[in-house]
């Protein structure tokens, strides 16, 4: 990997291992740069907070970055607490995803900069918890695809699925947790996945990212610490059984090497560098032009026409997924696609402006490498 690259894991590993880097000598606005696209600007502070060759200016960020989100983590530890208590008290059957709790596994919560509240509850109780959370001072904000968003001051937000992994059209993983509710225990209306049920749900939310445009460190990190707390509790007959009836085998133990391999004690390899290039140019959330060569056939001959159709003219099946109004009544499907087509012509310029350039990189040759850089990682 690129020196830049190291420097940014050899920080962050230093971080998780408890120490500081208090001598340590580099390109501090590239380092900083990186920490911003992968959503991980309070690891930095940890690591630079003493060492005296960083600049003024990134010193000043750093420390923002940090007190802001001390003051977040809390915030939100706080609103899990509160949500947790919400449910329980209406009766509402509910897990919490997305590894809720993967910031405990950090030195210190706050290293781990958590984007929104995720929780699984069945479809049919949805009306519910919507009513349930307006009472208590959230906004509705819309429901997005797969789930109900809320969000209440300063920064809460919330996101209420109806399934516990997005639809992987390739692999069909998302059907092994539905229902979920046969893979968790619980006591009242809290139920939770097993280790090793929650780390597949863990690897499997990873690789959506990782092969459908890109996913970011902080996910490798996260899956390192969760394989060092559990490692006397996964199952991973289990684990690896699951995985090589979806066709993953391969590629989630190249994962699961990777992240290893950064913040363990896995050894290097050239596909594992090669990975790691592809981790950092994603950044935390991927890149649209990595999307539109996911989307694209073989020969890159459809990108337009895919980017177009993921953006503008979903199926309509997907759109009464999205909305429960078409679901009820699908005449109004077309005014939904042109409501659709509307918003993200004016709301969502700047995605729609990356998406289109992402097509303009997307050529044959582009596709076509992307497709067998991705079948070298072991995506089948």
């Amino acid at each position: 990997m690129k020196k830049l690259y190291e420097d940014y894991i050899f920080l962050v590993r230093t971080v998780l291992e408890g120490g500081r880097a208090d001598d340590f000598s580099g390109d501090f606005e590239k380092l900083l740069e990186l920490a911003r696209e992968h959503n991980m600007t309070n690891i930095l502070w940890y690591a630079l907070r003493k060492n005296r060759n960083v600049p003024t200016n990134i010193v000043t960020e750093l420390q923002g970055s940090h007190n802001m989100l001390m003051f977040k983590c809390a915030n939100q530890k706080m609103t899990r607490g509160e949500l947790e208590n919400l449910f329980s008290s209406a009766g509402i059957k509910h897990i919490f995803l997305k590894g809720a709790d993967v910031a405990q596994l950090y030195p210190s919560e706050d290293m781990r900069e958590m984007a929104d509240i995720d929780v699984y509850a069945d479809l049919d109780s949805h009306e519910k918890i919507k009513e349930v959370l307006t009472q208590a001072g959230y906004s509705f904000e819309g429901h997005k695809g797969h789930h109900d968003v809320f969000h209440r001051d300063p920064f809460i937000s919330v996101e209420v699925h109806e399934s516990v992994l997005d639809h992987q059209r390739e692999t069909g993983l998302d059907t092994y947790f539905v229902p979920p509710w046969q893979l968790t225990d619980g006591n009242g209306f809290e139920y939770n996945f097993d280790p090793s049920d929650n780390y597949i749900f863990l690897m499997g939310h990873l690789f959506g990212h990782f092969h459908q445009g890109g996913v970011g460190v902080r996910f490798f990190a996260d899956m390192a610490l969760y394989m060092k707390k559990y490692k006397d509790e996964l199952d991973w007959v289990k684990i690896n059984s699951v995985f090589e009836r979806y066709n993953l085998d391969e590629v989630m133990n190249n994962l699961k090497a990777l992240s290893l391999h950064w913040f363990g004690d896995e050894p290097e390899s050239g596909l594992l560098d090669e990975m790691g290039e592809y981790v950092f140019e994603s950044g935390s959330y991927g890149k649209a032009a990595n999307m539109v060569m996911y989307l694209a056939n073989e020969d890159g001959s459809n990108t337009f026409s895919a980017a177009l159709k993921r953006k503008l003219f979903i199926s309509s099946t997907e759109m009464r997924r999205r909305s429960r109004i078409v679901d009820k009544f699908p005449i109004f499907l077309p005014i939904a696609y042109a409501v659709r087509a509307v918003k993200i012509i004016f709301t969502q310029f700047r995605e729609l402006r990356a998406w289109m350039r992402g097509v303009k990189d997307a050529d044959g040759e582009a596709v076509k490498n992307y497709k067998e850089m991705m079948r070298r990682f072991g995506v089948k």
